[in-house]
C-alpha cells in the first residue's frame, strides 16, 4: 500500500467513527427512556395541604381488625380453629351384644329436599 492510500483509509475511518459517536450522542439526548406514565408518577407533590382534609382524616373513626395474622406460625389469631377430621383406620368387626346382626336406620331425605331434587332447582331449602 502506498502512503496516500493509507492516509485516505485512516481519514475515512476517523470521519466514520466521529459521525457514529455524534449520532449516538444526539440520539441519547433526543429520546427519553422514561415513559409518560412514570413521568407523571415521579412528579413532586405540592407541599400545600388543605387543613380541612387533614382535620377530617384525624377525626375519622378508627377500626380495629377482628383477626390478626401471625407471620411466625402463619395462623390468623382470633379465627376459629379447624375441626379435626377423623383419620381412616383399620375397621375390625366386633360382635353385637345380642349375638345377631344389628340394623342401623338409614337417613331419609326430607320432603322439601326431594321436591328440590325432582324440580331441578339447586338452591338449598332451610
Amino acid at each position: 500500500m502506498r502512503e496516500k492510500d493509507l492516509f485516505y483509509l485512516v481519514v475515512s475511518i476517523f470521519l466514520l467513527t466521529a459521525f457514529w459517536v455524534g449520532s449516538n450522542i444526539y440520539h441519547a439526548f433526543a429520546t427519553s427512556t422514561i415513559s409518560d406514565v412514570l413521568k407523571m408518577q415521579i412528579e413532586p407533590i405540592s407541599p400545600i395541604f388543605d387543613p380541612k382534609v387533614i382535620q377530617s382524616l384525624k377525626q375519622r373513626e378508627k377500626i380495629t381488625p377482628l383477626f390478626t395474622f401471625s407471620a411466625q406460625g402463619g395462623i390468623f389469631e382470633g379465627a376459629a380453629s379447624p375441626t379435626p377430621s377423623p383419620t381412616p383406620g383399620v375397621l375390625t368387626p366386633s360382635p353385637s351384644p345380642a349375638g345377631g346382626p344389628t340394623r342401623t336406620p338409614t337417613p331419609t331425605a326430607s320432603a322439601s329436599a326431594s321436591q328440590t331434587i325432582q324440580s331441578g332447582i339447586t338452591t338449598p331449602t332451610p
